[in-house]
């Protein structure tokens, strides 16, 4: 419980810090945050997306509610489960910010981001966003793969009873023959699989090479 309260204030604070820079046109250093996680995601995992993202601080209550209201979302179709989408959502965002130089006009490509986010948990789960539309998701799996610290399974403890799945909101948790595994690449770090183990059997710890 208390892990949770922490990282709803971390993002709570961090959306304030996001919005802040947006209106006072400083996303320049909202952007410089992001690059040094990158290069964090190398070492602790994808904690940008857990703990950092404002997109993530607003699907995490939309979510809360659909759970607890018990309301169904749509299945995403095929061509939206593509890969190259996040890699086009982001080559569109860097053109915003260009054109935005050359034009000398404030166009919020970051807020344009936020707001999709926002409309998408309304429609389909988080794992949605974040795995096949999300510009940053996409950036961040490239040096998150590679998580030299993050959460991991203890094969000898896990029973495969798949509430680790159940609760992962990206799809960064598979259960197959009775075991679970984490993909450091998708992972936000969130620790939602630790909090909810029956059987203690995920930690926070140092990858096995």
């Amino acid at each position: 419980m208390a892990k949770r309260i922490m990282r709803a204030i971390t993002q709570i604070i961090f959306l304030a810090l996001f919005l802040f820079l947006v209106l006072t046109a400083r996303t320049n250093l909202w952007l410089i945050l992001f690059g040094a996680s990158l290069i964090l995601a190398i070492f602790f995992g994808r904690i940008y997306c857990g703990w950092i993202c404002p997109i993530n601080a607003i699907m995490r209550p939309i979510n809360w509610i659909y759970k607890k209201l018990n309301l169904k979302r749509l299945n995403a179709p095929k061509w939206l489960r593509s890969k190259i989408i996040p890699w086009v959502m982001l080559a569109l965002l860097v053109l915003t910010m260009v054109l935005g130089r050359i034009l000398k006009i404030q166009i919020p490509g970051l807020l344009i981001i936020l707001g999709l986010g926002f409309l998408f948990s309304l429609i389909f789960n988080p794992e949605v966003f974040h795995n096949y539309i999300c510009p940053y998701g996409a950036l961040q799996s490239l040096t998150g793969r590679f998580a030299k610290l993050g959460f991991r399974v203890d094969k000898d403890k896990c029973t495969g009873c798949g509430i680790c799945e159940k609760y992962c909101d990206a799809e960064a948790v598979t259960v197959k023959n009775k075991e679970a595994e984490i993909y450091a690449k998708l992972c936000h770090q969130c620790s939602n699989c630790q909090i909810e183990c029956p059987s203690n059997a995920i930690s926070y710890r140092k990858n096995k090479l």
